[in-house]
């Protein structure tokens, strides 16, 4: 994966997730919105650093914004 398809697939995936990972980190952190924003910007960081790995390779894409489960 090269470093701009690996940047377009990662800004794709926040863009698709940065609202529920928000919503989630918010009720988390007791409703402090500073708290949650750092800690989704925190997971993101941890997220793009290991990318090729999270997406299992070119072929794969990024993961979806929710496990395919049962609960809906």
């Amino acid at each position: 994966m090269t470093e701009p398809d690996r940047g377009t697939d990662f800004e794709a995936f926040v863009l698709e997730t940065s609202a529920a990972f928000s919503r989630v980190a918010r009720a988390e952190a007791g409703g402090d919105l500073h708290s949650a924003e750092d800690a989704v910007q925190v997971a993101y960081m941890r997220m793009f650093t290991s990318w090729e790995k999270i997406v299992g390779g070119p072929e794969t894409g990024p993961p979806t914004a929710a496990p395919q489960s049962g609960m809906r």
